[in-house]
């Protein structure tokens, strides 16, 4: 009996806090989940990780998207590619209380993108905040180097407007 009450106090100790489910580590695994739906294009799965009144701001310090304009502006801008997204390797989350206890998770990243029709090949680091409300994204706000992405997607149009 001594034994089985020693194991389970180990079980106890060190089993179920790991198999708990920290918030940090349910946030980050929420946006891996939703980059994997971005590559995807799963974008009813992708926006169902938002909360119904987020913010989401890319490249901006005020203009502010609804979930379904910036779902609109990701299959737009996809529209001439073969091949884009984040390579695992070359990705990195981190999640955190801030000062006021509010999660944020900071996700750093380079985006790779082929155009199908020049084959021209471009890397964009990225860098996006997010604030979770009760598992949800409440707010998002995403930079990257729009001048990098300027010219390809240029030669890209006037590719396809010559074929």
């Amino acid at each position: 009996m001594r034994n089985f009450l020693c194991t389970f106090g180990l079980f106890i100790v060190f089993v179920l806090p790991a198999s708990a489910g920290e918030p940090e580590d349910d946030t980050a695994q929420m946006i891996r989940d939703k980059f994997g739906d971005y590559h995807a294009g799963d974008w009813d799965v992708w926006k169902s990780k938002y909360a119904d009144n987020a913010k989401i701001l890319y490249n901006s310090v005020d203009t502010t998207l609804t979930v379904d304009e910036a779902v609109a502006g990701h299959v737009q801008s996809i529209v001439p590619l073969s091949h884009y997204g984040f390579r695992d390797e070359e990705t990195r989350i981190t999640v955190a209380l801030d000062e006021n206890g509010d999660i944020r998770a900071h996700f750093n990243g380079v985006w790779r993108a082929t155009f199908s029709s020049t084959g021209e090949s471009i890397a964009v680091p990225t860098a996006v905040e997010y604030l979770i409300v009760e598992g949800k994204i409440a707010e998002e706000r995403g930079y990257w180097d729009n001048q990098i992405m300027i010219g390809p997607y240029t030669r890209a149009a006037d590719e396809k407007q010559t074929q």
